[in-house]
């Protein structure tokens, strides 16, 4: 019996909860840029025309800064995809992209 919906990694409910948090997390970038955005354009143009910032535009500035925060530190808890090694201090030759040879079915790998 095939365990299609509940226990393996290869779930179609997995993937779909993975590709839920993909898109929330890139949908925190898109509110972060654009309250950053917004913010930063209506404090500079309160302070080019009354030579004081706009209180709602720090804030959404602020806010905006936020999301953006929010969103790096969620793309680095994501996990990587299959075949992609992790960058890091033990790892230091992997990139973006590099590929990872896996071990043929039925041998373990080696330590």
């Amino acid at each position: 019996m095939r365990l299609t919906h509940w226990g393996a990694a290869g779930s179609p409910y997995y993937e779909q909860a993975r590709q839920m948090r993909r898109r929330a997390a890139w949908s925190d970038l898109r509110k972060g840029v654009l309250m950053a955005g917004f913010g930063f354009a209506l404090s500079l143009h309160s302070l080019i025309t009354s030579r004081s910032p706009n209180v709602v535009g720090l804030v959404l500035l602020c806010v905006g800064l936020g999301f953006i925060l929010l969103w790096w530190f969620e793309q680095r808890h994501l996990p990587a995809p299959d075949g992609i090694a992790p960058a890091g201090p033990g790892n230091p030759a992997a990139g973006p992209g590099a590929q990872v040879a896996k071990p043929a079915p039925g041998n373990a790998p080696t330590v």
